[in-house]
């Protein structure tokens, strides 16, 4: 498995900040639409990093550690987990941080500050999802000397 680029997760953030920025901006422009932002989003972001968070901690020792008591699937399937982690937090935070910019350069109102704060929120939570899954993976990989027995 060819490790995770940070480059690659920098042009999906953008591309993704600029796809929902500019659907949040065209909806309020042509329609007056606001997006909803649930709370829920923010939650369910934090779940993620916890139990990633939680994953790594518990199994750091098992895959890098002197016991090495994950097997060869176990580790594939926990660095899978870190690729996939990756991948969606950078997701969910090009996404938070192009509606949250797009209600920043809306009018002030009670709702879009709201808005702003839970899509903050996400953001910050999602970037510590892919800190989280990108710790994993590089505990996950194996060192290029080593040979596969």
């Amino acid at each position: 498995m060819k490790p995770t680029n940070i480059l690659q997760l920098i042009r999906i953030f953008v591309l993704v900040s600029w796809v929902f920025g500019v659907i949040a901006y065209a909806l309020r422009i042509q329609i007056q639409f606001y997006l909803q932002v649930p709370l829920n989003l923010f939650v369910a972001t934090l779940s993620m990093t916890v139990a990633i968070g939680s994953w790594t901690l518990l199994a750091r020792k098992r895959i890098s550690g002197p016991e090495r008591t994950f097997t060869a699937i176990q580790s594939a399937r926990t660095a899978a987990l870190a690729l996939a982690g990756s991948r969606t937090g950078t997701i969910i935070s090009g996404g938070s941080f192009g509606l949250a910019l797009s209600y920043v350069l809306a009018p002030a109102t009670q709702a879009n500050t709201e808005r702003i704060q839970i899509l903050s929120l996400t953001l910050i939570s999602a970037l510590l999802l892919v800190m989280v899954s990108l710790w994993l993976e590089r505990i996950c990989r194996i060192p290029d000397s080593q040979d596969d027995k």
